[in-house]
């Protein structure tokens, strides 16, 4: 993949950004648990009580 397209993070990303993205779809339900990404960093997951 680097051969072709070089530095893969764009596609990291993408991917990271298409998992988490269900994740939240299937933690829609619960109202007690949050999602929030720390831009740059890394996301957070919040259950409140």
């Amino acid at each position: 993949m680097n051969k072709v397209w070089g530095n893969g993070d764009f596609f990291i990303a993408k991917s990271m950004a298409f998992y988490i993205a269900r994740l939240r779809k299937v933690l829609k339900v619960e109202e007690n648990i949050d999602v929030y990404n720390l831009y740059g960093t890394r996301f957070q997951f919040i259950i409140k009580e």
